[in-house]
């Protein structure tokens, strides 16, 4: 049998459930925008409201922080080789 989602009441109306979607999330990475097409969110089933779920942004920042790390180490690497082609 399938695990019930928590009840969770919506922090606007305080009426209505929030339930867990999916929806688009868009981000601007430096001159990039990067569109991510099933984002988990809660909808409240009565005025709409709706938050970004705290596990797929904890994911989404663990994602962008791990890729910025390897694209600074890229970065300081090609520099080091460029400097030292001056020499």
């Amino acid at each position: 049998m399938a695990e019930a989602s928590p009840l969770y009441i919506c922090p606007e109306c305080r009426t209505g459930k929030m339930t867990p979607r999916h929806t688009a999330y868009h981000l601007m990475l430096g001159d990039h925008v990067i569109t991510l097409p099933y984002f988990g969110v809660w909808v409240c089933d009565v005025c709409g409201h709706f938050q970004y779920d705290e596990n797929s942004l904890t994911w989404l920042n663990n994602l962008v922080r791990s890729q910025a790390a390897q694209s600074s180490r890229r970065s300081r690497k090609l520099l080091r080789r460029r400097q030292s082609r001056k020499y």
